[in-house]
């Protein structure tokens, strides 16, 4: 069939190929009757894999109770019940406000023992209608999306998987530039407070893109106790980088870095696991990284959760409205603690007093 004819005949895509144990890629078609033509369309990866991990900021994990018999039972929680749950859209976000508004310091701080939780995987897998992709949801899970903030990071993930795997398409049996990627050439860069010359954020070129199209970009999610030492949670992303290499490796695929993409005190989480397995890492991508500390965890500590407007108003009820609740968890908790400024802040030129930052009301 000539390529013309083959591009008018209708096609249906099929859920996204996986991997078997022989490297061969696998999706499940349903049988049509004989007088159906449409052709069934199945895309199979490069068999180069840089898998990418996204890693969220503080709050942004989901945590509940710890199941193993080997730590501390949290005292107000049942075996893996919700401990931090952050509400997806309005009606949850209202049933959560209501919910934390009841709960006194004690409580909290029970609640939100580090020692006593573990990361919960079993939050919503996509944050909107729009965050599509074409996976099933067992294959999200095992990607980790379940353990992240859906309405915080499901648009990112979704987004991701779909263009960093899909740089090229067809038209008059060429391929030519996607418009994602065509527009961000396009992109003003003054406006990302750069230098033109710096060689990192010019324009990519038709032959850089070409070969970024060469390799297969699968997109996972880490969670981690948020309250837990970064250093705790470093360790846990290194093993899951591990895990991951060798999912892709058992699977006879070429796989031997990661690419980390991380939002705020995800950027530490990073940085420290960077330290031990530097070889593994491709690269990192930070998003506001609090790399010399955050002056508004003193805020929180000495004055409570700020609250702007209706939505602010609600976050601060979860997040606890005065210092009688945030205190009680936040100064036993070693990650909250690791975000007040080091002395390095110092050295930074600078002899202006530091402003305490307005924070939105979604994790950070």
């Amino acid at each position: 069939m000539s390529a013309n004819n083959a591009q008018a005949e209708p096609t249906r895509p099929l859920p996204a190929a996986q991997p078997d144990c022989d490297g061969n890629f696998r999706a499940t078609a349903h049988l049509s009757s004989t007088d159906c033509k449409t052709r069934a369309l199945l895309k199979i990866p490069a068999s180069k894999v840089i898998p990418v991990i996204v890693i969220p900021g503080i709050m942004g994990s989901n945590l509940c109770s710890t199941r193993d018999p080997a730590k501390p039972a949290n005292k107000a929680l049942k075996p893996g019940e919700a401990a931090w749950r952050p509400p997806n859209g309005s009606t949850e976000g209202l049933k959560e406000a209501s919910t934390w508004k009841e709960r006194g310091p004690k409580l909290r701080q029970q609640i939100l023992d580090a020692d006593t939780l573990d990361v919960d995987d079993s939050g919503l897998l996509s944050g909107t209608p729009d965050a599509q992709v074409p996976f099933d949801a067992a294959v999200l899970k095992e990607r980790g999306w379940g353990q992240i903030h859906a309405s915080s990071y499901g648009v990112l993930l979704s987004n991701l998987e779909l263009h960093l795997n899909s740089v090229f398409g067809p038209l008059w049996g060429k391929p030519v530039l996607k418009w994602k990627w065509v527009s961000l050439g396009k992109w003003d860069r003054s406006f990302w407070n750069v230098r033109k010359d710096d060689g990192v954020t010019a324009k990519l070129t038709e032959a850089q893109l070409q070969q970024f199209a060469q390799s297969h970009y699968p997109v996972y999610a880490m969670g981690y106790n948020w309250l837990q030492s970064n250093a705790l949670s470093a360790d846990r992303l290194e093993k899951r980088i591990d895990e991951i290499i060798k999912f892709w490796r058992d699977r006879k695929q070429q796989c031997s870095q990661v690419i980390l993409v991380t939002h705020s005190m995800g950027g530490l989480v990073a940085r420290a696991c960077a330290k031990h397995i530097p070889n593994k890492i491709l690269g990192i991508v930070h998003g506001v990284m609090p790399a010399l500390g955050a002056p508004v965890c003193y805020r929180r500590i000495a004055c409570g959760t700020e609250a702007d407007g209706y939505v602010g108003g609600k976050f601060a009820d979860i997040a606890g409205r005065k210092e009688d609740d945030t205190t009680p968890v936040m100064a036993t908790s070693p990650g909250p603690l690791e975000l007040c400024q080091t002395t390095d802040i110092r050295n930074r030129g600078s002899t202006r007093p530091l402003k305490l930052a307005k924070e939105s009301a979604s994790p950070t």
